[in-house]
């Protein structure tokens, strides 16, 4: 996953968490989504984070769309990349679960177009750069 995308996209996942665990937050007393935001945090650093880690790692330079020599690169910049993408996920759940706790589908999805439609186009944009270029070795 190229790393400009990571927050956005973990943030539209965040956003859709909260979204699935409608009932959850009904029941729930509190105001931050209780055991859905723990699932959502556990997730995002079990699972997301790693996930967005592992091109960071193995693949800099197609995971920065090959605009910055990844040798260059200051070593602090994978670990913000990283916790950036862990920390994404929450955020979307926390900014959305207000609207999905009072069941405001379209506040929800509008929440989770703005980032989904960035990545969109960075994707769009850098499609044909990253096709000319040598393909991820496995």
């Amino acid at each position: 996953m190229p790393a400009p995308l990571t927050p956005l996209l973990g943030f539209a996942l965040g956003v859709a968490c909260a979204w699935a665990a409608v009932g959850d937050l009904g029941r729930s007393t509190s105001g931050l989504g209780g055991r859905a935001l723990l699932v959502t945090t556990a997730f995002a650093l079990l699972v997301f984070a790693p996930i967005a880690g592992y091109f960071v790692a193995f693949e800099p330079d197609w995971s920065y769309a090959y605009f910055v020599d990844s040798e260059r690169m200051p070593a602090i910049v994978p670990i913000v990349v990283v916790l950036l993408a862990a920390a994404s996920v929450p955020a979307g759940f926390l900014a959305a679960v207000g609207d999905a706790r009072a069941r405001r589908l379209g506040r929800v999805l509008r929440k989770a177009a703005v980032p989904t439609l960035l990545a969109a186009v960075f994707l769009l944009a850098t499609f044909s750069r990253a096709r000319q270029l040598r393909p991820i070795s496995w």
